[in-house]
């Protein structure tokens, strides 16, 4: 008789089906769990983001930084705009894109504050008390800068003076620059702050002036003392 631990082709064939079944059943499973996790990953990725708008952008720039504008023109960059531009319809444009009621920015505040600053800066550049006073601040940034360039001229001279009574007078002027001079469309044209920044500049100028004028004056009484000392006792021989 045959074997009981022997197979026949029947038996064989029934093994192979039921080892590849189990072999499909196993792929089908890890085809889903790669699915599965695909889809996960997939769900994890965040969207592509739509390019940020460039007035936000701006804004956003310019809140991080704070600088002070020390000219119109700069105003007007804040709202994206060249000098001169019609500023209102901007502004409300812009405003409805940051403002914390309009928009849903984080940093609405902020951006706000920015725009807000520069729509303020250029209403007033139109009012006429406003450029009255930017108008005497000028006049008198003028006299003091021209009266300074007299006493500077005077300086010079009265150094040269010196130098040519006595060869050994010495005396270094290298720190006496002349105080820029600006006319008054470009002082119009500068905001508070910048009219502030070149009265502080022309206080500098007149600082370094009386520096070197003191210095000047105790030089040269120190170089005459010798002499009225030598022409007293010439007068009294």
């Amino acid at each position: 008789g045959m074997d009981s631990t022997s197979f026949g082709p029947g038996d064989f064939a029934t093994v192979f089906r039921r080892s590849t079944r189990k072999w499909l059943e196993e792929l089908e499973g890890l085809q889903r769990r790669q699915s599965e996790i695909l889809s996960d990953f997939e769900e994890e990725q965040e969207p592509e983001k739509e390019p940020e708008d460039e007035d936000v952008v701006r804004l956003r720039r310019l809140a991080q930084h704070q600088d002070p504008r020390y000219t119109f023109a700069e105003h007007y960059a804040v709202l994206g705009l060249q000098p001169g531009e019609p500023h209102t319809r901007a502004y409300r444009k812009l405003a409805l894109k940051v403002h914390p009621d309009k928009a849903t920015l984080a940093e609405g505040d902020a951006l706000f504050k920015v725009l807000d600053e520069s729509y303020k800066a250029l209403q007033q550049k139109s009012n006429p008390e406003f450029q009255q006073k930017m108008k005497d601040m000028y006049n008198e940034y003028h006299a003091n800068v021209i009266e300074l360039q007299g006493r500077v001229e005077a300086l010079r001279i009265d150094v040269d003076k010196a130098r040519a009574k006595n060869k050994e007078f010495q005396f270094d002027l290298a720190d006496l620059k002349d105080a820029p001079v600006l006319d008054e469309q470009t002082w119009m044209e500068m905001t508070l702050q910048g009219c502030q920044k070149a009265l502080r500049g022309l206080e500098g100028h007149i600082a370094v002036f009386e520096r070197l004028r003191k210095g000047f004056e105790r030089l040269r009484k120190g170089f005459e003392k010798p002499r009225k000392f030598n022409d007293a006792v010439k007068s009294k021989s």
